[in-house]
């Protein structure tokens, strides 16, 4: 059987790999992105601003939200360097040098910085990038995909940074998400009545 890649939390790896198995004891065919996939996506600071100035509530929340969030990570990241913080509770931490590598396309931040956002390159769009491989259309225009053939079904897994498989066209594919997502938010206001 092909196994779900773990994420480290023991109830959610188990789920996991039950779901993985009765699909493909049922033969579902699955499509798997793995975890790593968004990491160092084309998908930078000025595109969630841009989604902020269509003026719809959903735009604003999401780029204020991102903005606290990478700001977060970027203190964090600094914490467990500076003080050596590589317990349990700072696992899921990415360091200074992970995060300046794939947040900020190999930036540092002048020392001391607390405001990295108009740094950011490449925000976590792992939730988009597998609702994106669920359509047929951009699943074949942007992933290159492995194929697994369990009980007669084929199962497809996309990796980060594998020879075989991965995201093609990610400049493309960011803009777009980007277009996308704007006319989106902006139709949704063109549609609402007072």
């Amino acid at each position: 059987y092909l196994e779900p890649e773990e994420c480290g939390v023991a109830l959610w790896d188990s789920y996991a790999k039950k779901v993985y198995r009765h699909c493909q004891k049922m033969k579902i065919p699955t499509v798997s992105l793995c975890r790593d996939i968004s990491r160092g996506f084309p998908f930078p600071c000025n595109y969630v601003d841009d989604l902020a100035t269509s003026n719809h509530m959903v735009g604003i929340k999401v780029q204020q939200n991102e903005e606290m969030y990478i700001n977060s990570q970027w203190e964090l990241a600094k914490l467990k360097q500076e003080n050596g913080l590589f317990d349990n509770q700072y696992r899921k931490v990415v360091d200074s040098k992970s995060f300046c590598k794939y947040s900020l396309g190999n930036q540092t931040p002048i020392n001391g910085q607390g405001n990295v956002w108009p740094l950011v390159k490449s925000i976590d769009l792992e939730l988009t990038l597998g609702l994106m491989c669920s359509l047929p259309q951009y699943r074949e225009a942007h992933f290159k995909w492995e194929a697994h053939l369990v009980n007669g079904t084929y199962h497809r897994v996309c990796r980060y940074n594998s020879s075989s498989s991965g995201m093609i066209k990610t400049d493309s594919l960011a803009n777009e998400i980007h277009m996308l997502i704007g006319f989106t938010l902006r139709t949704a206001l063109l549609n609402t009545s007072c």
